[in-house]
C-alpha cells in the first residue's frame, strides 16, 4: 500500500497526492497528471523513476473532490470517464497549483497521460510552469484557443481513435513552436508499463525527448 500525503489546493480543498523525492539536491520538479484511471500504482512507480533520475515528483489525485476511490481498474474505463465528466476545470487548476506550491524547486514541469495530457496542456496555458508534456492527450481541442506559455511537447500515435490525425494537425497549427512527435508503430497508452499497450521502444524514445525538454528549460536557483 502506497503512503499518500495531503496537499492543499488554492481554494482550501485538501486532496491526496503521491510524493517521491530524489536523494540529494533535486534537479527540478515534475507534476504527473493521471489518466482516467486515477492515482494508479503505475503512476506512483513512474514518479519513483523520475525521483531516481533526480527530480522531485508529485502525482495529485484529481478525482479526490468527487470520490474517495482514487484508483480505477483498467477494465472500468466507463467509471473513469464518468468521473472526468464531473471534474471542474477551475478545481483541477486549483489542485495542480496546490501541488506546485508544495514543491521547493523553482523549475517545475508537468507531464500528463491521456486525459492528463489534455490537462497538462491546460495547466501549461494557465499556470507558471517551466515546461509541459502531453502523452497521447485527449480533449485537447476543448482547450483552444489557449496555448502553453512555456516550452511544450506532444507525443502522439499515428492511428488513435482518441486523438485522430485531424486533431493532431489542429494542435500543430495552433502550437507551431511546440515539439510534436508521432509514433507510427505504437498505440494509445504506449507509455503505461502496466497495460498490454506498453511499447518499450516508443516509451524510451519519448522519455529521452521529454527529459531533453525538461533539462533544456531548467533554471538555476
Amino acid at each position: 500500500m502506497r503512503t499518500l500525503t495531503k496537499i492543499v489546493a488554492t481554494d482550501g480543498h485538501r486532496l491526496s497526492a503521491y510524493f517521491s523525492r530524489p536523494k540529494g539536491v533535486a534537479k527540478g520538479a515534475i507534476i504527473i497528471v493521471q489518466e482516467i484511471f486515477g492515482l494508479t500504482e503505475q503512476l506512483c512507480e513512474l514518479a519513483d523513476q523520475y525521483a531516481a533520475a533526480g527530480y522531485s515528483c508529485i502525482v495529485p489525485a484529481l478525482f479526490d473532490r468527487i470520490t474517495d476511490d482514487n484508483v480505477i481498474a483498467y477494465d472500468q474505463a466507463e467509471k473513469g470517464l464518468a468521473l472526468v465528466k464531473q471534474c471542474d476545470e477551475q478545481h483541477i487548476l486549483s489542485d495542480i497549483q496546490g501541488a506546485m506550491n508544495v514543491l521547493e524547486e523553482d523549475n517545475i514541469s508537468i507531464i500528463g497521460f491521456c486525459w492528463g495530457g489534455g490537462i497538462a496542456y491546460l495547466a501549461a496555458s494557465e499556470l507558471q510552469l517551466q515546461s509541459g508534456i502531453a502523452y497521447y492527450g485527449t480533449r485537447l481541442t476543448s482547450y483552444l484557443p489557449r496555448t502553453p506559455q512555456c516550452p511544450f511537447q506532444f507525443h502522439f500515435v499515428e492511428s488513435d481513435t482518441h486523438t485522430p490525425i485531424d486533431v493532431i494537425r489542429q494542435m500543430q497549427q495552433a502550437n507551431p513552436d511546440a515539439e510534436c512527435y508521432i509514433y507510427k508503430n505504437a498505440t494509445h497508452g504506449f507509455a503505461n508499463h502496466h497495460k498490454l499497450s506498453f511499447d518499450l521502444n516508443a516509451t524510451e524514445l519519448a522519455k529521452q525527448r521529454a527529459f531533453s525538454l525538461i533539462q533544456g528549460s531548467s533554471v538555476t536557483k
